[in-house]
């Protein structure tokens, strides 16, 4: 079984401390060592939380989107 470590980023209420919160959902997938961002939220946001939770967003593999 392939494991998968999912990091939220970005969600409507946020109870993880420093994280700000957003309409929509946006999360961090890490599946075998490759970093997947699902979703995005509606702004840059998201930047500025995975910067606050140590993540890079440059390390990405790819970004999915799940509707437009």
């Amino acid at each position: 079984m392939t494991k998968c470590i999912i990091t939220v980023l970005v969600e409507d209420r946020s109870d993880i401390p420093g994280l700000r919160p957003e309409h929509g959902r946006a999360l961090l997938l890490d599946i075998r060592g490759e970093k997947w961002l699902f979703n995005t939220g509606q702004t840059d946001l998201v930047a500025e939380n995975a910067r606050r939770r140590g993540i890079d967003l440059r390390d990405l593999r790819g970004i999915i989107l799940s509707h437009g």
